[in-house]
């Protein structure tokens, strides 16, 4: 809009362009030109609108009113459904530079008309609440329906149009949620948390997402005794611990599932119950308490397999798997090999790239152990592929961390601490501070091991806070043996012996950190006498685990 442009440059002898920006959005009335000698309807663009204005139909005139409700475009679908606005009469708004239309087949109004048509139908009170209902119950439905395409062969196409609508959805949540139109919330929260998700914006979810709860508690306060109300708060709930998870937030995800499962147990229907189920496993299993994980994981397999639902039982299954052959190593590795190959193959047949890369991840851990690495390192390629076609950050992050995994357990060191890096800027970019502190912690490994001491102890120590601050009792473990190992080298062996006992004799620690505690425990124990192991194993056994981190943090 050359005019607009003409107008606002006027003001920069003395505002801004952020202020220009500012007064625009205030008010059409700032664009305005000083001159008299210009035609009435040039003077401003209020004057412009107006005039354009009345050269449109009532059928046009309509029409753009309710296309003002629309966030970030729309297409010509939801044009016709929300707005009554059929293709004439959106041709002639395009012919007439009203509205514009893209190659990709989406519409849009110009920012300034948009602000004038906003504004002009809040003169319609009762006009615009019809529209915005039928527009927030539009894209609800509109996401709620791509729930199966999320979770199968259809994902990439279903994720970048359902990308493209966000601005859509979020004023179509909000509005629903502010009105009261709970059940639209709760058809859409699945594909709300595998969207989020994979798209990395795990704040703002759980801000959301918070806020719905906070909605829905006071219409509980309200109206407690509507059953459809318990159930929407309890789903909500357990949509919610998945971002408190991602976020590191250990403790609120386990409070939020709890309180879920205690809403939706009582409506004896197995369906509700098979994503908090599962989801409080994996809180249980980060957290290191391994054992109930894998009851609630064998719940939520039994549960998913009665009502059919092949996704959580593949879920299901891999996270046991996961549990049981790699990070307890209680299952041997070569049959362990064997079912995370059955797995994989389950996750194709279902058709979800994110989740068959989310198993090959796990499979190349496994095939490290058994030395492949060829086929680790390819398992790893390919998941790093489908994740970047999905735009999964969180997956990279992960993929990323195996090949440094891979580069340490040949000794290429260099190459691992790059790496891990790359997947350290992933995790602290998206917030996920336990995933951080857990490459953190193995990366140190590599730094140690090019005598880096300082910085190694440097990076165990961030590892040991933030893991303590997560709950992640595990990465709290493996950044003490870390702290050992370089205590050790300081030639302080029975401090090194004491913190390694430490590690030895909580249940939370993983096979592979006890493994490599373990043989430096064997080498201290060699170096130290009898009444110095003998202390040392005294003192352990004396002070609470909590207190020997505390004093190494201090």
């Amino acid at each position: 809009m050359p005019l607009a442009i003409e107008m606002a440059a006027a003001w920069v002898r003395v505002l801004s362009c952020a202020e220009i920006s500012e007064e625009i959005e205030r008010g059409l009335d700032f664009l305005s030109a000083a001159s008299r000698d210009v035609p009435t309807r040039h003077r401003s663009m209020r004057a412009v609108f107006d005039h354009s204005w009345k050269l449109l139909s009532g059928e046009e005139q309509e029409a753009l009113l309710r296309l003002s409700v629309f966030q970030g475009g729309f297409r010509r679908e939801a044009a016709e459904q929300v707005a009554g606005a059929v293709l004439p009469v959106l041709s002639a708004l395009v012919t007439k530079s009203i509205l514009r239309r893209n190659e990709a087949g989406r519409y849009d109004l110009h920012d300034l008309v948009e602000q004038y048509a906003v504004k002009s139908f809040r003169e319609c009170p009762e006009e615009q609440a019809a529209v915005q209902a039928r527009y927030s119950r539009y894209y609800l439905n509109l996401f709620s329906r791509s729930e199966g395409r999320l979770r199968g062969s259809a994902q990439y196409k279903a994720l970048a149009e359902l990308a493209a609508e966000i601005d859509n959805f979020r004023a179509a949540w909000d509005w629903a949620v502010t009105h009261g139109e709970l059940n639209q919330i709760e058809q859409t929260l699945r594909v709300f948390t595998i969207l989020y998700d994979m798209r990395g914006w795990l704040q703002e979810g759980l801000d959301t997402l918070g806020r719905t709860v906070t909605a829905l508690e006071i219409t509980q306060v309200c109206s407690p005794a509507e059953q459809a109300d318990s159930l929407v708060l309890g789903r909500t709930l357990a949509a919610r611990a998945v971002f408190d998870l991602r976020l590191g937030l250990y403790e609120q995800a386990k409070e939020m599932l709890e309180r879920s499962l205690e809403i939706l147990r009582p409506f004896n229907e197995p369906g509700l119950l098979v994503e908090p189920v599962t989801y409080l496993g994996t809180v249980l299993e980060l957290a290191g308490h391994y054992s109930r994980a894998i009851e609630l994981y064998s719940e939520g397999l039994a549960i998913a397999t009665s009502i059919g639902d092949r996704w959580f039982a593949a879920l299901c299954r891999t996270c046991m798997i996961d549990q049981l052959g790699i990070v307890q190593e209680s299952i041997p590795p070569k049959e362990t090999h064997e079912r995370m190959l059955s797995v994989i193959d389950e996750w194709r047949g279902i058709g979800d790239p994110r989740f068959t890369a989310f198993a090959l991840n796990i499979f190349s851990w496994n095939a490290l152990k058994l030395g492949l690495y060829s086929e680790a390192r390819a398992a790893l390629e390919e998941s790093i592929a489908l994740e970047q076609a999905t735009g999964d950050r969180w997956g990279l992050g992960y993929a990323c961390r195996g090949l440094a995994i891979i580069a340490q357990a040949q000794g290429e060191h260099q190459q691992a601490v790059s790496l891990f890096r790359e997947s350290l800027d992933t995790f602290t970019e998206l917030g996920a501070r336990q995933d951080a502190a857990r490459v953190l912690a193995e990366m140190s490994r590599s730094l140690f091991a090019q005598g880096s001491d300082d910085e190694a102890g440097r990076c165990w120590i961030d590892a040991l806070l933030t893991a303590m601050e997560t709950c992640g009792t595990f990465i709290a473990l493996e950044a003490l043996a870390g702290i050992a190992s370089l205590e050790a080298r300081r030639k302080n062996d029975a401090y090194a012996f004491e913190l390694l006992l430490a590690v030895l004799n909580h249940p939370a620690v993983l096979q592979d950190t006890r493994n490599r505690a373990d043989q430096l425990r064997i080498e201290l124990e060699s170096r130290l006498n009898q009444p110095q192991v003998e202390a040392a194993h005294a003192r352990v056994g004396a002070i609470p685990f909590e207190t020997i981190v505390n004093q190494i943090l201090k």
